[in-house]
């Protein structure tokens, strides 16, 4: 077994994903002078995932990971990076962590950006040609290359990665069938309305979205694949893409002893359960009572806010993670925005019809703004996202400004003493 310690012990970071490339910037940004080391699974330094199942995919011509820094930016970090190495284990004792290469590193502090393990279906393997997921670079790079020849796609999940895959086939021209296990689109993260209006949207574009239905088996010959659903109806299709989100990778830290549950569990200074290492990004499961919103968030701004938060708190500034949700897409050209929380009970004030751009919509509770949802309104969005972070009153000055009234209300006293 080889050892490397440097004279100092740093922070090391396992993972090269967004969240763990934005810590070890956040930490030289803070004034962090000692070294620090990122290990990294895949070849490629880190970079920024949403346009995996978008730009990459329409590109005309192959293109570069969208690296979240320049080469000269990284450079100036002087990070030690290694990639295509594994972190095999994590010694808290000695503070120590063992490496694929047979390689121990020792750490002052240890920062987790494992990020997740792409969704798996028994009936389908990543193996066979013509089936391929979106979970890093490489991925879609060859799903790229499958794409832009392909006529007939099927994609199993209507999530995020689902529908945006599907809007980026269809731009390209392939018939695309959705396969939905839950009975709508985005099902956890939207309420009825909105869900069930994606799924007409996509619908309006030429995709065929199957909710409710699973995959009973899979058949795979040398022109197509055979796909038999539960209500035994096939499909053909010369592609498939798994698109159902994936599993936090938390077994490197439940083989170390740190409290897991649905992720890594943090306090709001990202710490784990050991005060010597933190977990952000996809992994990090926030304490009930630590911030307003306690779960685990799979999101760019979650991986941008949480290692800031880690960063300060390992140089010493004081740190709180508090973050509003929010999460956007880009789909059939347009850019849809959401923030905070959007139940199926709230009072919604509209602007515009759903579906035309700068279409606008405030979720209240309690004349309490707790969530909004935007086509094409960035800058509503993030006045929306200030109001809910300083919990304003939804006053009728707020919502005049911004051309907002009355459509829903389950709350009707409320709702009329607010629109008086």
């Amino acid at each position: 077994m080889k050892s490397e310690q440097a004279d100092t012990p740093g922070v090391v970071i396992v993972g090269a994903g967004h969240s763990g490339g934005r810590a070890a910037e956040r930490l030289r940004a803070f004034g962090y002078d000692k070294p620090i080391t990122v290990i990294g699974q895949e070849s490629h330094r880190p970079y920024e995932r949403p346009p995996l199942s978008k730009a990459v995919l329409t590109a005309k011509a192959p293109v570069e990971p969208p690296f979240l820094l320049t080469d000269d930016k990284w450079t100036a970090l002087q990070v030690k990076f290694l990639p295509n190495t594994s972190c095999l284990s994590i010694d808290r004792a000695t503070t120590t962590v063992t490496l694929s290469t047979g390689v121990r590193l020792a750490y002052e502090k240890l920062v987790l950006a494992t990020g997740l393990a792409p969704g798996s279906i028994p009936q389908l393997s990543l193996n066979d040609r013509g089936i391929c997921c979106v979970n890093a670079f490489d991925d879609a790079a060859l799903l790229r290359s499958h794409l832009h020849e392909a006529n007939n796609v099927v994609i199993v999940g209507a999530g995020f990665i689902g529908l945006e895959v599907a809007a980026s086939a269809r731009q390209l021209g392939a018939a695309v069938t959705i396969i939905e296990i839950a009975d709508r689109p985005l099902q956890r993260m939207l309420p009825m309305h909105l869900s069930n209006w994606i799924a007409d949207w996509h619908r309006d574009r030429g995709v065929d979205i199957r909710c409710g239905r699973r995959i009973a088996s899979h058949k795979p010959d040398e022109e197509c694949h055979l796909v038999t659903l539960d209500d035994d109806s096939e499909l053909k299709a010369d592609l498939i893409v798994i698109g159902i989100g994936g599993k936090p990778r938390v077994d490197l830290a439940a083989r170390a002893g740190l409290c897991v549950n649905n992720g890594v569990t943090v306090d709001a200074q990202c710490r784990s359960s050991d005060r010597n290492i933190y977990a952000i990004g996809d992994i990090a499961h926030h304490h009930p009572g630590h911030g307003r919103y306690s779960r685990r968030l799979e999101s760019w701004k979650n991986a941008e806010d949480s290692a800031a938060i880690a960063a300060k708190d390992i140089c010493g500034e004081p740190a709180r993670y508090d973050q509003i949700p929010w999460f956007w897409t880009d789909q059939f050209g347009n850019n849809l925005q959401m923030t905070g929380e959007i139940p199926d009970h709230a009072d919604i004030y509209e602007r515009g019809r759903i579906g035309e751009s700068g279409y606008l919509a405030f979720y209240t509770q309690e004349e309490q703004l707790i969530g909004a949802f935007g086509i094409d309104c960035g800058g509503d969005i993030r006045k929306a996202r200030g109001h809910i972070e300083k919990s304003r009153p939804v006053t009728r000055a707020i919502l005049d400004k911004a051309g907002l009234s009355l459509k829903i209300s389950p709350n009707v006293s409320a709702a009329e003493e607010l629109s008086a």
